[in-house]
């Protein structure tokens, strides 16, 4: 079983290679499902008589990770961030992070969010194992702290988090953990700021802004494999500008000073992208129209049976034409100097072979032309 990334069947680029139980098996002897996540791809693959394979794929970075956990159960992550499930979660930017914390038959059971809007506590439940599995995540860092494993928990009023697990032999004591967390029950504000700019606009849309801001830092750290960066920066910075009215003011550090030059930079990478990207498909032209034109000569050279002079005397001058094209590929931008010096070479030797050739063949046929001194410029 092979996972590609382009459109053909015969050769494309694999990006994963699994064995099947069965080698004979085509692809309408499969069954597939997927869902379409934005940057990821959520896939099942099943084989013909066997269990079937899930995989996340990154529509941006080309890269597919398995996850069996995924057959469990999958949940969407705040503001689309990205999914989490029983062992991990993974983003639409492509960072992902898996626990070895696997639990067989783990369903969903609950989000519990917290008033500020920043942390969701994701409850997933065992009923074979009588495990939960507790997953904290930061929508602002983006990141989900070590999962807790446990057979019992609640959460108090004040956001206290207590959680047990059973011995494996008999005890009089059973120890209870309790945590701080921000899962507070209502909607709590600290009334001590009711008169500053940030308190009007509200802890909720800050959280969202700063989210949106860390996911944006995670992008320009990204490297230039990630198909669309810069007009993903350029998005995303514009659409941070244009959501949050409040970020030029003096209380919010007027974050859209930086967002505005992120901005620009971007556009500008995107125009001399472009540029980039013209220079390359146009020395792609010419060396494959070099590289088209070389391997007819060749053939030719090949398949004449080079019955009379002008049959040399024909090829050579091809080939130095030939030379002339391929020395010309140095002058432009972005072609392959290997590919450049490996065609010269093979050049070389073709004209030294045909040269030798005609030279035999004047020797051999001296008497024939009825003449006593015959010459021709072979360079």
């Amino acid at each position: 079983m092979i996972i590609k990334i382009e459109d053909n069947t015969d050769q494309g680029k694999g990006i994963l290679d699994e064995p099947v139980e069965l080698i004979d098996q085509t692809l309408d002897d499969g069954q597939y499902r997927y869902a379409d996540l934005g940057n990821l791809l959520a896939l099942e693959i099943k084989p013909f008589q066997e269990e079937p394979r899930y995989f996340v794929f990154n529509n941006k970075l080309k890269e597919v990770q398995k996850i069996q956990s995924v057959k469990d159960t999958c949940v969407l992550l705040p503001d689309d961030q990205g999914i989490i499930f029983p062992t991990g979660y993974y983003l639409q930017t492509g960072e992902y992070n898996i626990f070895d914390n696997a639990i067989p038959n783990v369903k969903f059971q609950q989000k519990v969010s917290s008033p500020n809007g920043e942390d969701f506590l994701y409850v997933f439940y065992s009923p074979e194992e009588a495990l939960y599995n507790l997953m904290s995540y930061n929508v602002i860092t983006q990141e989900i702290k070590t999962p807790i494993i446990c057979n019992g928990f609640t959460v108090l009023q004040d956001g206290q988090l207590c959680y047990f697990r059973t011995e494996n032999e008999q005890t009089k004591h059973h120890v209870i953990q309790i945590w701080q967390t921000p899962f507070l029950k209502g909607d709590y504000m600290p009334s001590q700021h009711e008169d500053t700019l940030l308190y009007k606009i509200g802890n909720k849309d800050i959280v969202k802004a700063m989210a949106e801001v860390n996911s944006l830092i995670t992008l320009l750290n990204k490297e230039d494999n990630y198909d669309g960066l810069y007009s993903d920066i350029a998005k995303f910075s514009k659409d941070i500008l244009d959501a949050y009215y409040w970020l030029p003011e003096a209380e919010t550090k007027q974050l859209n000073v930086p967002l505005a030059e992120i901005n620009g930079a971007a556009n500008a990478a995107i125009d001399e992208f472009q540029k980039v990207v013209q220079l390359k498909r146009n020395a792609a032209k010419q060396t494959k129209e070099v590289e088209t034109k070389a391997s007819e000569i060749f053939g030719k050279i090949k398949s004449t049976s080079f019955k009379s002079i002008n049959d040399f005397v024909a090829l050579l001058t091809q080939l130095r034409s030939l030379r002339g094209e391929t020395i010309s590929l140095n002058d432009i931008r972005y072609v392959d100097p290997t590919f450049v010096k490996t065609l010269e070479e093979e050049i070389a030797v073709q004209t030294q072979k045909i040269s030798e050739k005609c030279v035999q063949f004047l020797l051999d046929d001296k008497d024939v032309l009825g003449f006593n001194h015959f010459s021709i410029s072979l360079t």
